[in-house]
């Protein structure tokens, strides 16, 4: 989570999916604050990432 924080501080349009095996409602809550644009919980789907992805894609206008 701080990855991410520290991340956009260099990079701020950088939008970040956070992947965890370890997540719990505080995390993803955390993550998001700190800029996650999604969050996904290991073991996921392909499919959760690809329609995740679509859709952040579609925030961006690309």
């Amino acid at each position: 989570v701080e990855l991410i924080e520290s991340a956009r501080r260099v990079k701020p349009g950088l939008r970040a999916i956070l992947m965890t095996a370890f997540g719990d409602s505080f995390t993803e809550i955390e993550s998001v604050r700190r800029g996650a644009i999604g969050y996904v919980n290991k073991p996921f789907e392909a499919d959760e990432i690809t329609n995740l992805v679509s859709r952040i894609l579609g925030l961006r206008g690309d």
